[in-house]
């Protein structure tokens, strides 16, 4: 393979990482009254969905102004409110009831995270925003949710219409998507709230070893297929396989290198969830979503019908990040028109290329997911079959 100049790809979470500071928090596995330690139960990871809490007559009441009340932390607050990484139960706050937001924030356009409410809201108070770090189109911040590190998501209030509308349907899905996903290789969701300073927050489990884009642009670290790379493409495909199993089927639409989260031990955490949706007959699912590199053919078309194979297709070329450690088509993405590049992808004139030394049961597998036409990709559960194959192959070769 001929390498290719770098092109710098923003990575927001590795900025996000350095800029972290403890403050006052505590680390993973530190004792603290709030939290009892709950032990990790397996069949919570069948493939079935964690449907939100259904709004009871009488319940989910709204405040004049159409937002939120946060649910009371009495006998009616659920047993299992919130998850919290490292397999901590947080406790059940009592007392507070922050009810009031001003109707310029326009809590009333929420009204789809309502079944959500019961389950997931988060009392304001207990988040401290500890900084704010460079994002793409999100506002990210960096904070602690009872003294424990989380990330936090909301709304960039200074950017245009067209980009606040864009965005705030992103968090919106981004919430409603993960609110269904209880899985160890998918970044936890803790929860969200609404306030007048921050408008829609998303929490998220703070992950410390940073995106899988910035450890395969680390050239100083090793890493082989036999080990660290098989390893991380059977954490990702594990995440697809059962968000595909859900009933409605979700589908991720953006998985790149930049969307898989590490913990220290490289273990990877799909996240990511601003651009995906339930596959169901009766929704016409959308064009051009995600970035173009990593998007399938018909992802890409207007009007043209995709189901869960366009991850198929994503996890193909991730797979070809993982190989090269390069992002596809840097150089053509230098020199090419966005339209000219797109259709070139669109035909199949154009595919990622992958190193002289990839294992050939690496290649045969790429070359599966990153089939033109999508009824000829394997489901994701057949490429988790193949990874495993390919796994034993891998370390029998050493």
């Amino acid at each position: 393979m001929t390498n290719v100049a770098h092109v710098p790809v923003a990575d927001p979470y590795a900025q996000q990482q350095d800029a972290y500071i403890s403050g006052n928090g505590r680390r993973h596995g530190d004792s603290s009254d709030r939290y009892n330690r709950a032990h990790s139960n397996p069949s919570q990871y069948a493939p079935t969905a964690r449907t939100p809490g259904v709004r009871t007559p009488g319940g989910g009441a709204r405040t004049p102004g159409g937002g939120f009340r946060t649910p009371g932390r009495g006998s009616n607050a659920p047993s299992s409110n919130n998850r919290f990484p490292g397999n901590h139960m947080i406790m059940p706050r009592s007392g507070k009831d922050h009810s009031t937001f001003r109707d310029d924030i326009n809590c009333g356009e929420y009204t789809e995270l309502e079944p959500y409410k019961k389950q997931f809201w988060l009392d304001s108070t207990d988040i401290v925003h500890t900084r704010i770090v460079p994002g793409s189109y999100m506002k990210t911040e960096l904070g602690h949710y009872l003294g424990q590190p989380v990330l936090i998501k909301s709304l960039i209030f200074s950017a245009s219409t067209e980009d606040l509308v864009k965005n705030k349907k992103a968090l919106v899905s981004e919430v409603r998507s993960m609110a269904r996903l209880q899985h160890p290789n998918i970044v936890k969701f803790i929860g969200f709230y609404i306030t007048e300073e921050h408008g829609l927050c998303c929490i998220s489990e703070y992950m410390e070893g940073k995106t899988l884009r910035h450890l395969l642009d680390n050239k100083r670290v090793n890493l082989s297929w036999a080990k660290e790379k098989i390893s991380i493409a059977l954490d990702i495909c594990s995440a697809l396989v059962y968000m595909h199993s859900l009933t409605p089927r979700l589908i991720h639409r953006n998985v790149r290198a930049e969307k898989v989260l590490l913990t220290n031990r490289r273990e990877a955490k799909l996240s990511g969830f601003g651009f995906a949706r339930d596959r169901t007959y009766e929704n016409t699912m959308t064009a051009g979503v995600g970035e173009i590199q990593w998007s399938a053919p018909e992802l890409l078309q207007d009007g043209e019908d995709y189901d869960e194979k366009v991850d198929v297709y994503s996890f193909g070329v991730v797979l070809t990040e993982l190989d090269t450690r390069e992002v596809p088509y840097q150089n053509e993405m230098q020199h090419t028109p966005t339209a000219d590049l797109t259709m070139k992808l669109v035909t199949g004139m154009l595919r990622p290329t992958v190193s002289d030394d990839c294992p050939t049961c690496i290649k045969l597998i790429i070359r599966q997911c990153l089939q033109h036409d999508p009824a000829l990709r394997p489901t994701s559960d057949k490429v988790l079959e193949l990874l495993r194959e390919a796994r034993t192959q891998l370390q029998e070769e050493k």
